[in-house]
């Protein structure tokens, strides 16, 4: 073998090869890196279009109620696409999840601690008994009725406030919640929340205040609306809150 093959094999030994397998490692792991990152997209655009749909079918999204890749998998494994069959299994999950344990921990121990619900709690508590006794026609109308009065304590509102006016603060507070479900929030208050109503007449909401507040909705005492309710009340509590903080850094 010539002293110039040798050379040739020796430097594509010593400082070929190495490189070689270096740029090899380095587009394995660039590949690697970009399935990841296409895995993660799909992964956060399945959870984001998940709490989307929640959020359409009036369950607002809560910071803790995460769920992972797998657990929606499992939830959506026997699906076939039929809309209302996403809706029993968006109900059932909820159903499942906010027992009588996770809504004293994840809700109400925080409004204890809150100076704006401290004269409302009596009340608030007896809301969540009844839920928990499954007595959805009290604890629903109930929770309604603190819902108006915390908003009206966060403005420091004196006097009568018109159904009017409690729109227009709740829609401030919403439009003030930093996240891509602003928009559906919104739409959930005024088109379901907000929906109209004439006794005796079909109802075109599953939860509007003022069908069931004066007495012309007789079919709402779901455990699903009462949780429906809960996570909108914390929902603007969370903002009320916020207004505060930044009322007290001005």
């Amino acid at each position: 073998m010539s002293s110039n093959l040798k050379e040739l094999i020796y430097q594509f030994n010593e400082v070929l090869l190495p490189r070689v397998n270096m740029y090899i490692e380095y587009f394995n792991a660039v590949s690697k890196m970009k399935k990841m990152a296409e895995d993660i997209k799909y992964v956060t655009e399945s959870i984001e279009n998940f709490q989307t749909i929640c959020t359409l079918l009036g369950y607002p999204h809560h910071y803790s109620l995460f769920i992972s890749q797998r657990e929606l998998d499992l939830l959506f494994k026997d699906f076939h696409g039929n809309e209302d069959e996403v809706k029993q299994i968006i109900d059932n999950f909820y159903i499942a999840r906010f027992d009588d344990m996770y809504i004293k921990e994840k809700f109400l121990k925080r409004w204890e601690q809150a100076t704006i619900l401290s004269r409302r709690l009596k009340i608030i508590r007896e809301s969540i008994s009844c839920f928990e006794q499954q007595l959805y026609f009290t604890a629903i109308p109930v929770l309604f009725s603190q819902l108006e009065g915390m908003v009206a304590d966060g403005y420091n509102h004196k006097g009568r406030m018109s159904s009017k006016q409690l729109k227009q603060y709740i829609l401030d507070l919403l439009n003030a919640e930093d996240s891509s479900f602003k928009a559906q929030l919104s739409k959930f208050y005024t088109n379901t929340i907000l929906v109209g109503f004439e006794h005796n007449e079909p109802i075109d909401s599953f939860l509007s205040r003022h069908a069931i507040m004066h007495g012309a909705d007789v079919e709402y005492g779901t455990k699903q609306n009462y949780i429906k309710l809960l996570l909108f009340f914390d929902l603007i509590y969370e903002r009320i809150i916020e207004k505060q903080r930044e009322r007290e850094n001005l």
